[in-house]
C-alpha cells in the first residue's frame, strides 16, 4: 500500500488523533498524518524554520529589485526561449540572451536574472519539472497528473540533489548545494516509474 497523506482534524474537534506531524509557518499551521515512515517532521521543520529565516532577511534587507518591464518583444522571446523542447536549448537561450543584454548595456533585461536563477538550481530539478510539464500537458485526468506527481516526488526524496539542496538551506549558505549531473534519456524516463512506495491511492 502507497503512502496516505491527509489533513487531520484540528484540535477541539473531538476527533481522535493519531499521531501527528505538527509544522507552522508563519501564521499558519499544518498537520499531517502519514501510515509510513516518509520524512523526518524534525528536519521537515528545521527546513520550514530555516525559510522563514531566510524569508525574514529578506524583508528587513534592501528592498527587492523591481521585476524587469515585459514588452510584446520580450514576451515572445520569452516564448521562444522556454518554448524549446530540451532544457539545454532553454538554458543555452536564455544565456544567450543575457550576454546580448549585457553587451548593448541594457542590465534589467529579463534574461539577465533569468538566466542567474537557472544557474543555482538543479539540474535534475530542471529536466524533471520541464518533463514532467511535457507529460502533465497530456494527461487526461487531474488523478493522472497526480499520480505521475506522486512518482516524482517519492524519487526525489531519495536524490542526492534533494539532501544537498535541504542542507544548504539549513546551513544559511555556509554549504552551498553540490548538484549532480542532469539525467540521461533513460535516467529521466526512470523518474515517472512507480516507486518503492506504490501509487498514489485516491
Amino acid at each position: 500500500m502507497g503512502r496516505e497523506w491527509r489533513a487531520l482534524p484540528t484540535a477541539g474537534s473531538g476527533a481522535p488523533r493519531p499521531s501527528v506531524s505538527s509544522l507552522a509557518r508563519g501564521s499558519q499551521a499544518y498537520t499531517l498524518e502519514s501510515n509510513q515512515d516518509f520524512v523526518d517532521p524534525e528536519v521537515l521543520a528545521r527546513a520550514i524554520g530555516a525559510l522563514d529565516e531566510v524569508d525574514r532577511g529578506k524583508a528587513d534587507g534592501a528592498p527587492a529589485a523591481a521585476p524587469p518591464l515585459l514588452t510584446l518583444e520580450s514576451m515572445g522571446e520569452i516564448d521562444a526561449a522556454f518554448g524549446l523542447p530540451d532544457v539545454g536549448l532553454i538554458v543555452e537561450a536564455v544565456g544567450a540572451g543575457a550576454a546580448a543584454a549585457r553587451e548593448r548595456g541594457d542590465d534589467t533585461h529579463w534574461s539577465i536574472r533569468a538566466a542567474a536563477e537557472l544557474g543555482k538550481v538543479s539540474p535534475t530539478s530542471l529536466a524533471v519539472t520541464h518533463e514532467m510539464l511535457r507529460r502533465g500537458a497530456a494527461c487526461s485526468t487531474l488523478a493522472e497528473c497526480l499520480r505521475m506527481e506522486y512518482r516524482v516526488a517519492q524519487h526525489f526524496l531519495k536524490h542526492a540533489d534533494f539532501v544537498s539542496g535541504v542542507g544548504a538551506v539549513l546551513s544559511k549558505g555556509a554549504e552551498p548545494a553540490a548538484w549532480g549531473s542532469p539525467p540521461s534519456g533513460d535516467e529521466l524516463a526512470s523518474w515517472f516509474a512507480a516507486a518503492e512506495g506504490g501509487e498514489l491511492e485516491l
